[in-house]
């Protein structure tokens, strides 16, 4: 069950990014500075075997930030699967989450090239040392599986700009840092973990509103009259947790 335990003092809050950020333009990927095409179609993806491994991932990672005392959330289609139905959406195929810079900062510096239980990955981004706005590098770091290359994205939000209620990321998308803190302790997938204080609130890098109705998942998936009544009901209990 949920509850709005806050995390512990040290992390009450996002800090101001202790870098100063400076607005580089990135190298650019080719020669030519264009963003390649790929020609081939989408990978075809076993589902079955994504969400199994999604699943031993955040699983390995819940445990790994418990042991560390480090602070995240599910954000993006990986906290609209925690609304639905606290588990991985059926078409997903990685993870999304944020964290402060500051926590990021010390991921990078105590862990970076870790293996967690022999198999998961962590790889940073040397990027995440510039916070503004970028075209390419926008994910700071990733847990990868690897074993079967499936992954997990990790974000970090700063303060830029002397703004003390608004954080941003590198896509760039922009949160009110009141739609984020308190962090409330949940549970996805079985495991200890943390979603935002307002999830879908409106905010350019929160989930859709509309993709949170019923309406909505019942065009998306074959779902039952049954199923929807009750996921109308435990949207009206999340809706007076907001």
């Amino acid at each position: 069950m949920e509850n709005g335990t806050n995390v512990s003092p040290r992390k009450a809050h996002l800090p101001i990014n202790p870098f100063q950020p400076k607005k580089l333009n990135p190298l650019p990927t080719h020669i030519n500075g264009s963003t390649p095409k790929n020609s081939q179609s989408p990978p075809n993806h076993d589902l079955s075997t994504s969400n199994k491994s999604l699943r031993a991932l955040i699983k390995a990672w819940s445990q790994f930030c418990r042991e560390q005392h480090i602070s995240w959330w599910l954000t993006h289609g990986t906290l609209l699967g925690w609304h639905w139905n606290t588990r991985i959406l059926p078409s997903d195929t990685d993870l999304d989450i944020q964290m402060s810079v500051r926590e990021l900062l010390y991921l990078a510096a105590r862990f970076n090239q870790t293996l967690l239980n022999s198999r998961f990955l962590v790889d940073v981004s040397p990027s995440i040392v510039i916070c503004s706005a970028q075209a390419y590098s926008t994910i700071d770091a990733r847990l990868i599986d690897t074993k079967t290359g499936y992954l997990m994205d990790i974000t970090g939000l700063a303060i830029l700009d002397g703004s003390e209620d608004t954080v941003v990321c590198k896509k760039p998308h922009a949160y009110q840092l009141t739609d984020i803190l308190p962090l409330h302790e949940t549970v996805f997938e079985g495991v200890k973990a943390w979603r935002p204080h307002a999830a879908f609130a409106d905010s350019e890098g929160g989930v859709p509103r509309g993709c949170v109705g019923v309406n909505h998942v019942q065009t998306v998936y074959n779902i039952t009259d049954i199923q929807v009544e009750r996921w109308r009901q435990r949207v009206d209990r999340f809706l007076k947790l907001e």
